[in-house]
């Protein structure tokens, strides 16, 4: 009955009681009272009557509240201890369904989870039996009902329909009995829908706002308790499969060299730790402090401890912490990789990959020894060294600074100020070749004038010997530039060759006095001629004819004098591009006279139009008039005829000069000796012809070999190489 009837009847009864009473008191009295004196009492009977009426609605009103609260809460609470207990989540859904309906409060109820596409997932129902299945099937199938569209469209969080029977025959709740409502409210947290819950409820409830709130509130809990049921087990999934890689991973750092242990960043307590890293100690290390027992004596966080460098300000992991130290329990070298990682229950801990180096510690440590070895032996070394790098000199050891000075990063090899013009083409074609990959080293002379540093100006000469290679320095390009001044060593080769020429002049004084001795001859004989006709008359004209002779037989004396003191006259070597035949003739001249008095006859075949060659014509003279002197005394003592050959001819590049004699000849065993210094076959020889020679041709960039002759003897062989260009 509606409120206002009930109020109405409650006065109109009050009022007739009332009424009764004043009747009753009359009769008592024995008085009467007219209509209107009835008045009083009806409005004070019914007012009373009505205000008790309120009164007693609002306790009950009250009471009713309380017991909402009361079944709101037990419900909240009987679905949150689900949610805790039951595992199924089909077994989850029936279970709150059974909740909702225990307490008679509501007549049915069914829920459905649905996927983010509002897919069906689980259903389970209370009250509805099999009325409930073809609903499921239809929702399977994507249809919805009015009620769940407009509560998924999220126009409405609660959906009443009165008399369902009546408004929605579709829906399950429709046979139920008449007078009730249908409640439907989305399933969700935050924002995010997980279902639909539908309950019936007495009519009066579908109208009554607390009653919707309540159901409301319900939905909600419903919706949190699925949410973090669907967390807690998203969760599970995340540890079990965190908890799994931490076993493969440290199945896998178990079988590696070296040891993995994860520490809590807090506690600093070991919480896993891989088989081999338990050597440390002879018992389980999970639990312990990582400083007590994996470092000898500490009793408290390590120093190098890296726990604050992995987690950034934000709270996130950051990068790994890379770092090298000597454990103090077992002395060996370790290469730490520390990172912060997650942890099965969620907290950052520290993970610490220790790899044992102490091999490669020790070789390092035998290398760095090596290399201080070496760099103090190529600080002290009496070699100039220095290493270039992009045409830049990045170090000179100090017998380099010594011989050069402390030069510029920038000075390049082939721009060395005071080498001597005549050497600089062949140090710069030197620096090319190697720097360009031509050749894998070059080999070269020069000579060298240091600057003084005081007075700029250039001091004695030197003698510099260089070797130049690429090398792999550091990893990179490096041109390594050794260097030895070799002053001191050219001045003993110079006065071994000026001792060389003096013993070959030795060799052919005889004949260089026979050559001055005929024309001295000839002067005596004209001179006293000229002594006897002088004054008379008549004889100019054989006076002008004895003069005449005495000018040739003086340019005769000039000129043998002037060939000898040529070559013996010290001098620096002087390549010059000229045909060889010129010092092979003089040389000739030089012996002919010694030759034809010792017996020995010489023939030559000097070839025509012969390519020219650079070479010092002084420094051939001497190496020829060697070979002609030696191959002489070699044949002195033999009774056969003495004969030398001397040939000139051009064969694949080179000009071959060949002295070949009918002597004895060199053994076979002694031909690689021959050219070695102070090896000498003969009593009264020195060793050290035939070695200037080898150095000669050598430094002409030919070469000096010896075999034997088709003459019976030996036959040496000098080969000048030609110029490019120049060849015939």
């Amino acid at each position: 009955m509606p409120e206002p009837l009930v109020k109405v009847a409650c006065f109109v009864g009050g009022a007739l009681l009332f009424v009764l009473l004043a009747m009753g008191q009359n009769l008592a009295l024995h008085t009467s009272s007219a209509w209107y004196g009835y008045l009083g009492p009806v409005l004070v009977g019914g007012g009373a009557a009505v205000l008790l009426r309120i009164w007693l609605h609002q306790r009950w009103r009250t009471a009713e509240r309380y017991a909402k609260l009361e079944l709101i809460t037990e419900t909240l609470r009987t679905l949150n201890s689900l949610v805790v207990e039951v595992r199924g989540q089909g077994d989850l859904l029936q279970r709150i369904c059974d909740t909702l309906v225990r307490n008679d409060r509501y007549h049915q109820a069914w829920i459905a989870l649905l996927d983010a596409d509002g897919g069906l997932v689980a259903a389970a129902e209370a009250g509805l039996g099999a009325h409930f299945g073809e609903l499921a099937e239809r929702l399977a199938a994507g249809w919805r009902p009015a009620c769940v569209e407009r509560v998924m469209a999220g126009a409405d969080s609660v959906v009443v329909t009165n008399d369902p029977a009546a408004n929605c025959p579709a829906c399950p709740l429709s046979p139920a009995k008449p007078g009730l409502a249908g409640m439907v409210a989305r399933v969700e947290h935050e924002g995010r829908l997980h279902g639909i819950l539908a309950v019936s409820v007495p009519g009066r409830f579908g109208r009554d706002p607390e009653e919707i709130a309540l159901f409301r509130e319900i939905a909600r809990d419903v919706g949190q308790a699925l949410y973090y049921r669907k967390l807690r087990a998203e969760r599970r999934k995340v540890e079990e499969a965190t908890r799994r890689q931490m076993q493969e991973l440290f199945a896998i750092f178990n079988a590696i060299e070296g040891a993995v242990y994860v520490a809590d960043m807090k506690t600093y307590e070991i919480l896993a730790i891989t088989a081999s890293e338990k050597q440390f100690a002879d018992h389980e290390l999970a639990g312990r402090k990582c400083y007590e027992y994996l470092q000898k004596g500490q009793h408290e966080p390590c120093s190098f401890c890296t726990n604050d460098r992995l987690i950034g300000p934000d709270g996130t992991p950051n990068p790994p912490v890379v770092w090298e130290f000597q454990n103090t329990r077992t002395n060996k070298w370790y290469l730490c990789i520390d990172r912060a990682i997650h942890w099965p229950d969620g907290r950052l801990v520290r993970m610490e990959i220790a790899i044992d180096i102490t091999d490669r510690k020790r070789t390092e440590d035998a290398l760095s020894r090596s290399e201080k070895s070496l760099r103090e032996l190529v600080e002290s070394s009496l070699v100039g060294i220095m290493l270039i790098e992009n045409d830049e000199i990045i170090y000179q050891n100090p017998e380099q600074r010594r011989l050069f000075g402390t030069l510029p990063r920038g000075y390049r090899l082939d721009a060395f100020q005071g080498v001597h013009p005549e050497d600089l083409p062949k140090l710069r074609e030197s620096y090319r070749q190697v720097t360009h990959g031509e050749v894998p080293q070059v080999d070269a002379d020069f000579r060298y004038y240091p600057v003084r540093p005081k007075e700029g100006e250039p001091g004695q000469m030197k003698w510099v010997y260089c070797r130049a290679r690429p090398i792999d320095y550091q990893g990179r390009k490096t041109l390594l530039v050794s260097m030895m001044d070799m002053s001191h060593a050219r001045e003993l080769e110079r006065l071994m060759q000026i001792q060389d020429k003096m013993s070959s002049l030795g060799r052919v004084a005889a004949g260089i006095a026979h050559e001055i001795r005929n024309p001295l001859s000839g002067v005596n004989i004209y001179l006293n001629t000229l002594e006897k006709i002088y004054g008379r008359p008549g004889h100019e004209a054989t006076v002008r004819e004895i003069f005449q002779q005495l000018y040739t037989a003086s340019d005769k004396i000039e000129a043998v004098i002037r060939r000898v003191m040529d070559f013996s006259r010290p001098s620096q070597p002087h390549f010059a591009k000229q045909a060889v035949n010129g010092p092979v003739e003089e040389a000739l001249r030089l012996c002919a006279v010694t030759m034809r008095k010792g017996g020995v006859s010489i023939e030559t075949e000097l070839g025509s139009d012969l390519p020219p060659c650079r070479l010092d014509a002084h420094l051939i003279e001497q190496v020829l008039l060697n070979l002609f002197t030696n191959s002489a005394e070699a044949m002195k003592n033999q009774t056969t005829p003495r004969r030398i050959r001397v040939r000139t001819e051009y064969a694949d590049h080179f000009v071959l000069l060949s002295v070949a004699d009918s002597g004895p000849g060199v053994p076979a065993a002694v031909r690689d000796k021959v050219f070695d210094p102070y090896y000498t076959t003969k009593s009264d020889g020195t060793g050290i012809g035939l070695s200037i020679s080898h150095r000669i041709v050598t430094d002409h960039g030919g070469r000096l070999t010896v075999s034997e002759s088709d003459l019976g003897g030996a036959e040496f062989v000098v080969a000048l190489p030609v110029e490019e260009g120049e060849d015939v």
